[in-house]
């Protein structure tokens, strides 16, 4: 429940008022405490999702990376099946 500068003095709860006593700080704090977990399951949210995203974008790169190596591989395998065709034709012609 601290609190940086940019986001101002603790809220005003946390003073004693004379009228409510102890029971109304804690039942304040209680109230504060709620407030500051919904925040903090908001913020787990927002880095689970931050999370989820950077893993969706290594698997794209994984993806498009092995995409590029399969390409360059099937290029690499029908060119030199080709020069091996032409050799034998070739060699078959020349004989």
């Amino acid at each position: 429940m601290l609190r940086d500068a940019k986001q101002g003095p603790l809220p005003r709860i946390f003073c004693f008022n004379k009228r409510g006593g102890d029971m109304y700080v804690k039942e304040k704090a209680i109230v504060v405490l709620v407030v500051d977990a919904t925040e903090a399951a908001a913020a787990v949210a927002v880095v689970i999702a931050a999370i989820k995203v950077a893993v969706a974008m290594v698997v794209i790169v994984v993806v498009v990376v092995v995409a590029m190596v399969v390409i360059v591989v099937v290029v690499m395998v029908v060119v030199v099946v080709v020069v091996v065709v032409v050799v034998v034709v070739v060699v078959v012609v020349v004989e």
